[in-house]
């Protein structure tokens, strides 16, 4: 495996930070528009888009990165099991994928 950069490392842990902030984001908004208020018609603020649009992007990318690291390293505990669950369970798994798989074994070295 080849040592990751520092660019690499801090690339994957802004996409993880993106992915969070995207997921709450379209959760706080699809609470917003199931539960709006009685008598009135919820509409999303435009204000909210673009942010939402730019964090689809990000949690795609992400769990791209993720499912490409799984193909290359599998992990040593369960593979199949977290192999099925990136691809079904798809951007939650990513996230904690990253957090117990990546992010240990792509620890940056201390010279």
């Amino acid at each position: 495996m080849r040592p990751t950069t520092a660019a690499d490392w801090y690339l994957a842990h802004g996409l993880a930070f993106v992915t969070m902030g995207a997921l709450i984001a379209m959760l706080c908004v699809q609470i917003w528009v199931d539960f709006p208020d009685p008598g009135s018609h919820a509409q999303i603020p435009a204000i909210v888009v673009v942010p939402v649009f730019l964090g689809v992007i990000a949690i795609f990318w992400f769990w791209i990165k993720m499912l490409v690291d799984f193909f290359r390293h599998p992990p040593p505990a369960h593979p199949v099991a977290w192999g099925l669950m990136l691809f079904f369970a798809s951007y939650g798994t990513a996230l904690v994928y990253f957090f117990v798989i990546w992010r240990p074994r792509h620890r940056p070295q201390a010279n």
